[in-house]
């Protein structure tokens, strides 16, 4: 029975057999629509463009510290060439980062992302249930909550933070964090 209620719901729900292949696309283009106005409405590009500001922001750090690793591992090198290559590092690592920083800040990178999370979310998501997510995000606790989110988020991590650390202590023996 319940086999037969979701063939029938399948049914239903796939486009009739002589249903022309200009009136399927219509539908997927207006499901895209709607797929690329959820997303406005979730401020979608907004995080995106913060997302890859932050990666932008760590760049300079993370680049540096692979290129020390990389230098200080190298057990051919003597201290003296470990220094200069470092050095070297510094100035190229500069470069490099400023190179990477313009990329992750052209909005080009963000058009093109967009693009291809849009299908995703079409992937995953009706056009019902995409409507669904629409009349939510339209609503005033929806509006609260994303005004509400980045300091959550930021609560939420200080706890996360505190209580691994609180854990960590009891775990890790006394003689070993001395060391």
């Amino acid at each position: 029975m319940c086999a037969l209620a979701w063939s029938a719901a399948a049914l239903a729900q796939a486009p009739a057999a002589g249903t022309p292949a200009i009136a399927q696309s219509a539908q997927s283009a207006q499901h895209l629509q709607h797929v690329r106005e959820l997303l406005t409405v979730m401020k979608y590009r907004e995080h995106l463009v913060a997302r890859l500001q932050q990666t932008a922001n760590a760049m300079p750090q993370a680049v540096l510290q692979a290129q020390t690793l990389r230098i200080n591992g190298n057990t051919k090198l003597t201290q003296e060439q470990k220094k200069a290559e470092l050095a070297i590092a510094v100035n190229d690592s500069q470069k490099n980062v400023q190179a990477g920083q313009r990329m992750l800040s052209d909005p080009k990178l963000v058009d093109d992302i967009m693009e291809r999370v849009v299908p995703m979310y079409a992937r995953q998501f009706t056009p019902a249930e995409i409507d669904e997510l629409l009349v939510f995000y339209k609503s005033p606790a929806a509006l609260k909550l994303q005004g509400l989110l980045p300091q959550l988020t930021q609560e939420v991590n200080l706890v996360i933070q505190d209580e691994v650390k609180e854990r960590l202590a009891s775990v890790i023996p006394k003689d070993a964090r001395r060391k």
